[in-house]
């Protein structure tokens, strides 16, 4: 990323590897491959806002889950991180979607809606790959409306295969129609 294409809005990620990087309306968007300690803080930080863990616990579960091939959508809006996404992938078909969230001053204005977008764009671009994430039921309509599809398929640990892999019972697949097992083992951690 050249110089001319970074914003002083943006220059939070101008250490951080950059795999994509565009502006849309006041936000910018980057795709990164690798985060810096003070980025994985504000990841945590945001995070903090949907799920009930400190600082500390968020931090060391970045640490102990995030992996290298994993890609993250982060938007700013100057300074500040006001979305996040991260893109996990799984063996070599399943590129899986979580922590999917907007900062609060800025939910139902679109956002995380663009931050979808971009995670779509790179599951689309892969050819044999399909995108698969887990939700609660509230959180349905936003994602059907965000070009994913509910899906019957029950996803087990390849290791455990006994052991569900999903917490909730709410699965949504992008670009498998009908080509999703009734079963699925995928290996890894949760993401």
């Amino acid at each position: 990323m050249s110089t001319q294409q970074r914003d002083s809005g943006f220059h939070a990620l101008e250490t951080e590897k950059s795999v994509a990087y565009v502006k849309r309306g006041k936000e910018y968007i980057a795709v990164v491959a690798t985060l810096s300690d003070k980025l994985m803080a504000e990841i945590a930080t945001l995070k903090m806002a949907y799920w009930p863990y400190d600082l500390s616990s968020q931090m060391r579960w970045m640490r102990d889950n995030l992996r290298d091939s994993d890609q993250h959508v982060l938007m700013r809006r100057g300074n500040d991180l006001i979305g996040y996404a991260r893109l996990t992938l799984r063996d070599s078909k399943i590129i899986g979607v979580s922590t999917v969230c907007v900062s609060p001053t800025f939910v139902r204005q679109g956002l995380g809606t663009i931050v979808m977008a971009v995670a779509n764009e790179r599951i689309d671009a892969e050819q044999n790959r399909f995108g698969l994430l887990c939700c609660r039921a509230d959180l349905l309509p936003f994602y059907e409306g965000c070009g994913w599809q509910r899906t019957s398929c029950d996803c087990f640990y390849a290791d455990r295969p006994t052991e569900m892999y999903f917490r909730d019972s709410c699965i949504m697949s992008r670009n498998a129609p009908n080509r999703l097992p009734k079963s699925l083992l995928i290996e890894g951690p949760t993401f």
